[in-house]
């Protein structure tokens, strides 16, 4: 649904799977700076992993980046990631604001 509604405003994106291609520090710092939120807004808080090993705990930014690289399926999708700004696409309405 969310594609849907992307491919609705723009034919111009690029799909990225950072499930099966590891996302690196500098874009998830990307992210976050284009987000313009605390890190803690792209961590998927309902996963498994996030429950049994970091709920409850404080981390630093960098020890954020480090966990959600280790381990990808921590982080929120979809991202849309614009030149400038980036959007949560959760709900797919809101992907229009990425313009």
């Amino acid at each position: 649904m969310g594609l849907e509604k992307l491919k609705s405003i723009t034919t111009e994106f690029e799909i990225r799977e950072y499930l099966k291609k590891s996302i690196t520090p500098l874009e998830i710092n990307e992210i976050v700076m284009k987000l313009n939120l605390p890190i803690t807004e792209i961590v998927r808080d309902k996963e498994d992993y996030f429950r049994k090993n970091l709920k409850g705990k404080q981390f630093l930014h960098d020890e954020w980046v480090k966990i959600i690289c280790e381990n990808p399926c921590l982080l929120k999708r979809p991202i849309i990631v614009g030149h400038y700004k980036a959007i949560i696409g959760i709900p797919p309405e809101q992907i229009e604001n990425i313009k």
